[in-house]
């Protein structure tokens, strides 16, 4: 799909064929983060609710593929 906000970078090329690799380029990477506090806020009604049910953006969601040409069969 245009502009989900996912990266591709091309691993392989040939005439038929292009391989893409969908990992983030850190991916594999150790890291290493140096962080300082600075406020802690007490949540908000609204925060507590959405971190009960968080929504998840629809370009992390897993690609739902159609395996059976069509039809819906439930497994």
């Amino acid at each position: 799909q245009e502009n989900d906000g996912r990266i591709y970078t091309v691993t392989d090329l040939t005439e038929t064929i292009a391989v893409l690799d969908g990992n983030h380029p850190l991916a594999g990477c150790a890291l290493r983060f140096a962080i300082r506090v600075l406020a802690v806020e007490e949540a908000g009604e609204d925060e507590l609710a959405q971190a009960d049910s968080p929504i998840t953006p629809d370009f992390l969601r897993p690609a739902r593929h159609d395996v059976h040409g069509g039809g819906r069969r439930d497994h």
